[in-house]
């Protein structure tokens, strides 16, 4: 089966385990320009909303894990000098308005990630619309202890 513009949906599900931001996004221009909803199974970790508003995304973190400060690095190189009032959900998921046939079913974060609040957010906005949601919140652990913890189940 083929997405939009020529990609495999099978290529992008598998791609979308470190990418759920970025999967999701694609998910709502794919539903926009071809009308069909388009499900991700699986979005561990997403990065989805660029404002940055969240208590969580501002947690002072270890320097060594995903702090703030990456974060903004990885949205401004991501985003560049595109002003706020033109980003949009093709950008950051957590700005697409109609939730309803949104994509992300698995979302997994951790309590130490600056991703906590805008992933609750938007499971809670997804389950206000009607859509089947798992979700799970690692208590206590970061998102870099999730992947060692994966690397070392998978040696």
């Amino acid at each position: 089966m083929r997405l939009f513009f020529g990609v495999d949906n099978k290529h992008c599900r598998d791609r979308c385990q470190r990418r759920g931001g970025l999967c999701a996004a694609t998910a709502i221009m794919a539903r926009r320009q071809k009308g069909s909803a388009y499900s991700l199974p699986d979005a561990p970790l997403p990065m989805i909303d660029d404002r940055m508003a969240t208590p969580a995304s501002n947690m002072d973190l270890d320097h060594r894990l995903w702090n703030k400060d990456a974060n903004k690095f990885a949205w401004n190189a991501y985003l560049g000098d595109i002003p706020d009032e033109k980003r949009t959900s093709y950008m950051a998921a957590a700005k697409e308005k109609k939730t309803s046939q949104d994509s992300l079913r698995h979302i997994r974060p951790s309590e130490l990630d600056i991703f906590r609040d805008d992933t609750v957010n938007y499971v809670q906005r997804l389950l206000h619309a009607g859509v089947p949601v798992e979700f799970h919140l690692y208590r206590a652990v970061s998102m870099a202890l999730k992947h060692m913890h994966r690397t070392h189940r998978s040696a």
